[in-house]
C-alpha cells in the first residue's frame, strides 16, 4: 500500500461507482471518475495535489470537495446536476467543462471567478446562458486568456 501514496493517475471512469469514500493519495494529479453514479465528490478533497479531475458524466449537485484542492488546472463536471460553480472559486483553472448542468446559470456563476481566473477553455453549452454572441461579448471582457468556448476557438 505504501506505493499508492506515490500515485499520480487514477482512471475510475465507467466502474458504476456510488462513492469514492474516503481517497487518500496525496501526490495524485489526475483523477478520472467520468460515466459513474457518483451523488458525492466526497473525499476527493484528501487529495491536495490534484490538478486535473474529471468528474462528468455523474449524478453530482455540488462539488463542495474540490474547494480543499487548490492546485486544480482542469475540471470537468459536465453532464451532472450541478447548481454552483464556488467551490472552485479562486482555484487556477485554465480549463472548465460545465456542460450540461441544466439548473446552472452560467453568468452570476462565471462571475464569481471573474479576474481570479486563467480559463483558456470554457464549456457551457446545455447550461443556463444567453445567446453565442452575448456570451462571447461578455466572457472576453471577463477572461482575457479564453481561446475557445464548447469546443470551438475564438477569433481574436
Amino acid at each position: 500500500m505504501k506505493s499508492l501514496q506515490e500515485l499520480t493517475e487514477l482512471w475510475l471512469g465507467c466502474n458504476q461507482l456510488e462513492g469514492v469514500c474516503e481517497l487518500s493519495f496525496p501526490s495524485l494529479q489526475t483523477l478520472c471518475l467520468s460515466s459513474n453514479r457518483l451523488k458525492s465528490a466526497d473525499g476527493i478533497q484528501n487529495c491536495p495535489a490534484i490538478t486535473e479531475c474529471l468528474l462528468d458524466n455523474n449524478q453530482l449537485e455540488n462539488i463542495r470537495p474540490l474547494s480543499e484542492c487548490k492546485g486544480l488546472e482542469v475540471v470537468d463536471f459536465s453532464y451532472n446536476q450541478v447548481t454552483a460553480i464556488d467551490p472552485i472559486m479562486g482555484h487556477q483553472l485554465t480549463d472548465l467543462w460545465i456542460l450540461h448542468n441544466p439548473q446552472l446559470d452560467v453568468i452570476p456563476e462565471l462571475l464569481k471567478l471573474e479576474q481570479k481566473s486563467k480559463v483558456e477553455s470554457l464549456a457551457v453549452q446545455g447550461c443556463k446562458a444567453p445567446s453565442k454572441d452575448t456570451l462571447v461579448k461578455m466572457l472576453r471582457g471577463m477572461f482575457t486568456n479564453l481561446r475557445t468556448l464548447n469546443g470551438d476557438p475564438l477569433r481574436q
